[in-house]
């Protein structure tokens, strides 16, 4: 996989780019709902397939700025957007040269 920040990576195969969310979940206990084991996994969701890296940053910089929005950080429609470019240019300053 390829890392692109802290936490999101991308695979590709012969059609497609897959970006991938890694994360770490407290494991729980087969047949006890809500229950923990007390360990800790390491998780990766695939969030979506793509054409383009361009189409897969941009979904990325949707999720990040909603992330956002859930934590109550932006509360506006301007703070929104304005976010959203924030987010799409440091991912494409991180891309740079490609």
């Amino acid at each position: 996989m390829i890392k692109i920040l802290d936490g999101w990576y991308f695979k590709i195969d012969e059609f497609q780019y897959v970006l991938v969310h890694e994360y770490q979940k407290a494991k729980g206990v087969f047949g006890k709902v809500g229950a923990d084991s007390g360990e800790i996994v390491v998780k990766q969701d695939e969030v979506g397939y793509f054409r383009t890296v361009t189409a897969m940053l941009r979904r990325l910089a949707e999720i990040l700025a909603r992330e956002k929005v859930a934590d109550g950080q932006i509360q506006t429609v301007r703070d929104y957007i304005d976010e959203l470019e924030r987010i799409e240019k440091k991912l494409h300053e991180i891309c740079r040269g490609y």
